[in-house]
Parts: structure tokens; sequence; C-alpha cells
């Protein structure tokens, strides 16, 4: 009797036992399946906030946009709506806010390349050049989740955009050569690139990238107007003539081919020390220096009082030399027309023509 008593009590208690763990395993799950409600209740109205936040700023409602993406951060840390709420303060006129939350993003990924991206502008409109460049850099061999390529591409063309407002044109013509070696065989961007190597003043570098143009598109006619314009800026007159006659006729008509062209004939045909000419003619083209020369500082409104260099001038214009004594009287005319041109000073009045013949001179 005793061992049946003892006995039931113990599948009583087996019994017992049973029960509470089945009480706490289903308290246990319905916490948890609580908690996972919780959670993606919580992350539903975040990404609420975050929708309503898009379509409040595509209707350029700012404000209202900043506090959805706020509010949606505040309930969810994600990166995406960091980001939204940094963009978002930028577009309002509030970069400093913006920096906070970009440098948030970076230190849990330094190599996100919008982020820096965007700091790097903020720098640059505060004037910090340095940590713009930084920045920028970090943006160009950053990771992009879409558009690598392309999205590189536009932050090293931004970053050298800054280069150049900000004239430092050395770090942005080794930019772009960086990225004519990223480019080989691509016809339009090599031709971008040399445009603006020509425009910072890199007229060799940018040469080189005309002719590859050329080797790859034979008759492209902004790459030739683009090679001629390069020469004329090295002084390679003769050169530069026949690019600017085969870019005109290849249908580069603008108004800068066609002044460059222009000048590069006044040039040619002004020069007095060019070697294939006989001595009449370069006396001739001296005495025509002395003339110009002469006509721009009277332009400039310098007196000519008697026996000044302008009377010499005069003077020099109604002189025959003998044949014997051309090069004599040349390099006369040459040094009088130097000495006139330098009276100019800091006048108005410019002769690029005149510039051009006396800096060529100057080289020989």
């Amino acid at each position: 009797m005793i061992d049946t008593l003892r006995e039931s009590r113990s599948v009583f208690g087996t019994r017992s036992l049973v029960w509470v763990f089945v009480v706490l395993a289903t308290l246990f799950g319905a916490t948890t399946v609580l908690a996972s409600w919780y959670s993606s209740e919580r992350l539903r109205r975040a990404s609420d906030y975050f929708n309503a936040g898009q379509r409040l700023e595509s209707r350029g409602e700012l404000g209202e946009a900043i506090e959805a993406y706020r509010n949606a951060l505040e309930i969810s840390p994600k990166s995406e709506y960091r980001l939204a709420l940094a963009q978002s303060l930028i577009r309002s006129g509030r970069p400093e806010g913006a920096s906070t939350y970009l440098t948030e993003l970076l230190r849990s990924d330094i190599a996100s390349g919008e982020p820096n991206l965007l700091l790097a502008r903020i720098a640059a409109k505060e004037g910090r050049a340095d940590a713009a460049v930084n920045y920028y850099q970090r943006a160009i061999y950053g990771f992009w989740p879409r558009d690598a390529q392309k999205s590189r591409l536009d932050a090293r063309w931004e970053l050298i955009g800054f280069l150049e407002s900000a004239h430092m044109k050395k770090q942005a013509t080794a930019q772009l050569l960086e990225l004519s070696e990223q480019a080989p065989g691509d016809a339009p961007i090599l031709l971008q690139i040399g445009k603006r190597l020509l425009a910072n003043n890199a007229p060799s570098q940018a040469a080189e990238l005309f002719r590859e143009v050329l080797r790859i598109q034979t008759g492209n006619g902004e790459a030739q107007a683009g090679l001629a314009e390069a020469q004329f800026a090295l002084a390679q007159y003769v050169e530069a003539q026949a690019g600017f006659r085969k870019a005109l006729r290849e249908g580069q008509n603008s108004e800068e081919v066609r002044r460059s062209y222009e000048i590069v004939n006044q040039v040619l045909a002004l020069d007095p020390v060019r070697h294939d000419l006989s001595p009449i003619e370069r006396y001739r083209r001296s005495l025509l220096l002395l003339e110009r020369s002469a006509a721009l500082v009277s332009a400039c409104g310098v007196e000519a009082a008697p026996n000044t260099l302008l009377n010499q001038a005069k003077e020099a214009q109604s002189e025959r030399p003998h044949s014997r004594d051309l090069e004599s009287a040349i390099d006369a005319n040459i040094h009088l027309a130097q000495e006139i041109y330098g009276l100019r000073g800091d006048c108005a009045q410019s002769d690029q023509t005149l510039a051009r013949v006396f800096a060529s001179i100057n080289s020989k």
C-alpha cells in the first residue's frame, strides 16, 4: 500500500514537471513571437517613415521630409536612412548637420563612395581644399553599390572641376593624365580630356591625346581643331596653320578656330626672322613690325616727344639702306620695335600677333 502511494506521488511529480516545462516553453515561444512581431512592426514603421520622406522630398517639401527621415533613423539605424537624411540636409542648405551623419556612416565603412563624395562637396564649398581632395580621392577609389564605374568616373570629373576652379591646375592636369591612362581607345573621353588639358595650359599633353583620337578616328574635326590649337599654344605656327586649314575644311568653323587661324596667318606673315625669307622680305617685315608696334603704343596714349623712340621709328621707315647693309638694318629695326613695344606698360590695348612675333623672335 505504501509502495503504491509512493509510486503515485512519483508519477504525479513527473507529470507536474512536464506541465511546468510545457507552460514555460509555451511562454517562451509566445514571447519570441511577440518580440519578433514587435521588431518587424518597428522595421515596418521605420520603412513607412522613410518612404514618406521620399514622397515628401519629391514634392519639394524638404522640411517635412527631413523629419520623416529622422523618425525612420530613430527607429532603425540603417545606413540608407542616415544617407537620405544627410542628402536632404544638404539640399536644404544645412551641410553642417549633414556632415555629422556622413561622418557616422564612414565610421562603419570608410571606403563608402557616396558619403565621401558628399563630404568632398561640403569641404569644397567651405574652401577646405585639402579635405575636399582627400574625400574626392576616397570617393573615386571607394565602394559604390550601383553603377560603380560611372560613379567613380563622375567623381573624378568633379574633382578635376574643383581643382580647376581652385586654380590648382597642376593637380588637375595630373588627374586628367591619370584618367587618360584608364581610357585607352575611348575617343570621346580622350577628346574631352584633351580639351581640358589645353584649357589647363598643358598643350604638349593635349596634342598627344588629340593625335591619339585622330589615329582612332581619322577625320575627327574636333580633334583636328584641338591639335591645331595645341600647336598654336606651342608656337608651332606652320603646323598650326596647316591644322587649322584642315579643321576648317572638316567643318570646324567656330569663331575661336577662325580667330586663331587668322592670328597664325598674321604671325607667319609678320615674323622677320624666318630663315626661308629673302633679306629684302625680312627687311620689309621689320618695317611692318616697327609700324605696328608704334601704332599700338600710340593707341595706348604714350606721348611722342622729339627724339623719342617713336620718332626714331619714323626715321627708320624713311631710310633706304644699301643691300649690303640690310642685315644690320633688319636687326636695328627689330631691336627698336621691341623697345617701342615695351612702352605700352599696363595699357589695356593688346595685340596678340605682336606678342607672339616678339616671343618667337626671343626664342630664336
